[in-house]
């Protein structure tokens, strides 16, 4: 039995999983690697200083890149330079429009009204002899234009308050988190990236996944039914990766045995997922693993990249504690269906005033509807606020602001 869903999920979204790869043998492999460097920088040394000018001279690209960087800020340049990739989206839209009417799409003019300067650089790009591999006509199938799940809703790099600090050596990972759509199963998105060190946990990796199922209410057994201040207590998560279930140890029978007991070709039972050290495992890159929690929430982590710590590599501070947040995918908030500006507080369900059940109010509407001359039978459901991930970091506290 294939437990990462590799049948459901086309290959077109992740690509190609990787061989398989021991986290934890990583730091020998590059000590064996420091070697092959050592014999490199000894075959440099005794080439002449001349004659590295001169390797560096034909293998640089710095007036290219200054050029290019000059040209994107010159709106004329800009559009030459964009040009060549402007006309090959337009080919391949209408390859994928045949079967309809194509609609008389902007032409770019590129050759209007230029300048001596601009004219010049036209010229110079059309004398780089280096291209691109061209895409052929089949590529119009997997592009798209750009959509609300692609944007990043933070703004910077998100750390964790009192995480773990980095220190040379350590192994870092990047995983992404995919959430299946809510109206095509067979799709999914990203819903979150996040950075860590090998020495973290795939549990620590599960506490900042910024999932809305994480913040159901309570169940109170008044009349409303919930409440909104109160989150309801975790009904378990179990991640699958490489055919070992990790459950989340908090319960005597969690949700890995759970698994074991329901399957024909059950998975083997691993370590709780608060304990298994990620550099203790063995993965493949772009090969997503399912992930089930709070009921039937279902979830894909997809590992991206494994490299090393570098100080000073990238704009996070050393000082970041991990894990980190690089992406997060905008939500999509519901609105009042009374005032239809405001995003909804509630889900009334089983109220015949309204005309639909459920029904998504904003706090100020449900008000003036009167919830006192509600049915006995509605039920009124807080929508998630959407804190876990967003306002509070992994360890529950508020993030502050800068």
């Amino acid at each position: 039995m294939n437990y990462s869903a590799v049948s459901d999920v086309s290959e077109s979204i992740f690509g190609p999983p990787s061989e398989l790869i021991e986290v934890g043998a990583l730091p020998d492999a590059s000590a064996e690697l420091e070697g092959a460097w050592a014999q490199l920088d000894a075959v440099l040394e005794g080439i002449e200083r001349e004659k590295l000018e001169q390797i560096e001279a034909e293998c640089s690209v710095d007036d290219f890149k200054k050029g290019m960087e000059e040209a994107a800020h010159d709106p004329r340049r800009f559009v030459l330079a964009l040009g060549p990739h402007e006309r090959t989206l337009r080919a391949l839209e209408d390859t994928k429009m045949r079967a309809r009417s194509r609609k008389k799409g902007r032409e770019l003019k590129e050759n209007a009204d230029l300048t001596s300067e601009t004219r010049a650089f036209k010229d110079k790009l059309d004398g780089v002899a280096l291209k691109c591999w061209p895409i052929p006509d089949g590529a119009a199938l997997f592009i798209r234009g750009g959509m609300n799940k692609d944007r990043n809703a933070i703004r910077k790099i998100k750390s964790t308050r009192n995480g773990t600090l980095p220190k040379a050596g350590d192994v870092v990972i990047t995983a992404s988190i995919y959430a299946r759509g809510k109206y095509t199963w067979h799709t999914v998105s990203r819903l979150s990236q996040h950075i860590l060190l090998g020495r973290q946990t795939l549990g620590n990796l599960y506490d900042i996944i910024p999932c809305a199922t994480n913040e159901l209410p309570a169940e109170t057994g008044t009349p409303d039914g919930y409440d909104a201040d109160k989150r309801a207590e975790s009904l378990g998560a179990v991640m699958v990766i490489e055919g070992v279930a990790y459950g989340d140890g908090l319960s005597e029978c969690d949700y890995s045995d759970k698994l074991i007991d329901k399957l024909s070709d059950p998975p083997q039972k691993g370590e709780a997922m608060h304990q298994t050290r990620l550099d203790s495992l063995a993965i493949r890159l772009n090969e997503p693993y399912w992930m089930l929690h709070e009921g039937a929430c279902e979830h894909f982590i997809v590992f991206d990249q494994i490299r090393f710590w570098q100080p000073h590599s990238t704009d996070v501070p050393d000082t970041a504690g991990y894990p980190l947040t690089t992406h997060m995918a905008p939500v999509g908030l519901s609105l009042c269906i009374a005032c239809g500006k405001v995003p909804a507080l509630y889900a009334v369900l089983g109220d015949l005033r309204l005309g639909q059940s459920p029904a998504h109010m904003c706090g100020p509407c449900w008000r003036m509807m009167g919830p006192e001359y509600a049915a006995p039978d509605v039920r009124i459901v807080p929508l998630p606020k959407h804190e876990h991930g967003w306002v509070l970091d992994a360890t529950g506290e508020e993030e502050e602001e800068e």
